[in-house]
């Protein structure tokens, strides 16, 4: 039984490795990135450039996890697709743990190989999940381990157990600033779930000492202390406004974005910030009904929206051709998504309401929905892309396998339902 269990995890692996591979490839050919960083889109070449010549991140763009991990790459090789594959391997390993641990917990039965195969051939998170910027890259696989953890931190008895995690809920708020409210809350949701104060702190110091890096840091290089980026309000004016309508949701919102004001003269980067801020909320007052109208799309966006905004992603690639029927087998995906995703909030509602729900169970249900909503905040507030909420995908499925994990034919019991 032990070395059919061990062939059965090689097979799995070795069948990753090859799928990480052939993704990586893939997104190579469609994105046909630029040869060098410094020509990186979404404002990341030019943060690059800084680090690579010794100088501090000034302008505070992005968040800077995600620059200076591309600048240590372009630091260890020259080659363009060799920084794909290796942040791929790296990041593809924690979805690689996850889904051997699901497996293994579901006995390889059907549903399991099943719905970790959906996630594996969902073109979106393919696109996304691969790639070597923007930040979707990154969190769409961290978020997922981070997720996972909190469904196994029951099981858990050593506080060391508990270190990656924390150390990841650290690097998710350092790699994009709409973690800002989720960093903290998975502190609060590792607690929920454990009710350990040693876990508590633990969360909580990793996550304060990455919060206070970057205000000390800004501080340094600017004068100011804030706990995200420059362009915040830029974000959130460009989702606020009256011109915002024009384009979205059938388009990209770049258009608008580049009728947003320049800095004045004398007006450092953070006073155009909160001047754009403060442009997008007079908005939002003045004009309420637009902003409702506003809410009421980005809503729709992101819970029930199957179909992509138009993009420039494939341009230029050698795989044009493969575009539009990817594109027809994505909004299939998609649906299937949204149906999974009501079912999974179905089932964590039915579990707090209902009194025949363990203590586990119940924790569970209020860290997935919790963990939903932390997310989809900063989007609902501003606008969201699909590749935005695409790392709410992997974790609706993990929680769909909770579930059936916690079933009594699957050996659980409805007095205890630990996942360890």
């Amino acid at each position: 039984m032990q070395q059919l269990l061990q062939q059965k995890r090689a097979i799995f692996s070795g069948a990753f490795l090859a799928y990480v591979l052939a993704l990586s490839w893939l997104n190579w050919q469609i994105s046909t990135p630029a040869t060098s960083m410094s020509e990186f889109g979404f404002l990341f070449g030019p943060e690059i450039s800084r680090i690579l010549a010794g100088e501090p991140m000034t302008a505070s763009e992005r968040m800077p996890f995600v620059p200076h991990f591309l600048a240590s790459l372009a630091r260890l090789t020259d080659e363009p697709f060799a920084h794909l594959l290796v942040k791929n391997l790296l990041f593809q390993s924690l979805l690689l743990i996850v889904f051997l641990h699901w497996l293994e917990k579901l006995r390889w039965q059907p549903v399991a190989l099943i719905l970790i195969g959906y996630v594996l051939m969902f073109p979106q998170l393919a696109r996304h999940g691969f790639a070597l910027f923007p930040e979707e890259g990154y969190l769409i696989a961290l978020l997922a381990f981070l997720f996972h953890g909190l469904l196994r931190a029951p099981g858990y008895e050593k506080l060391w157990q508990f270190l990656p995690y924390a150390l990841g809920c650290g690097l998710a708020f350092l790699t994009k600033g709409s973690t800002l409210l989720l960093a903290p809350l998975l502190c609060l949701l590792f607690f929920i779930r454990t009710a350990r104060l040693s876990v508590l702190v633990l969360f909580t110091g990793i996550t304060a000492a990455a919060m206070l890096s970057w205000g000390f840091a800004n501080l340094t290089h600017t004068g100011k202390f804030p706990l995200t980026t420059s362009y915040a309000g830029y974000i959130l004016w460009t989702g606020n406004n009256p011109k915002t309508l024009e384009n979205y949701p059938a388009q990209s919102l770049d258009p608008i974005a580049k009728q947003a004001s320049g800095q004045r003269d004398n007006e450092s980067e953070w006073e155009w910030n909160s001047r754009l801020r403060d442009e997008a909320f007079t908005f939002i007052r003045e004009e309420p009904a637009t902003a409702a109208k506003l809410f009421a799309l980005r809503f729709y966006k992101t819970f029930l929206a199957v179909t992509p905004v138009e993009s420039s992603d494939w341009q230029g690639s050698s795989l044009t051709d493969l575009r539009s029927p990817l594109k027809t087998v994505g909004i299939l995906f998609m649906v299937v998504f949204r149906v999974l995703f009501f079912v999974a909030c179905y089932s964590a509602l039915k579990s707090l309401i209902t009194g025949s729900a363990s203590s586990d169970q119940r924790t569970a249900a209020i860290a997935f929905l919790l963990f939903i909503v932390g997310f989809v905040a900063p989007f609902l507030v501003a606008f969201v892309y699909e590749r935005q909420i695409m790392p709410m995908v992997i974790p609706t499925i993990l929680y769909l396998l909770f579930v059936i994990a916690s079933w009594p034919a699957n050996g659980s019991t409805q007095v205890t339902n630990r996942i360890k």
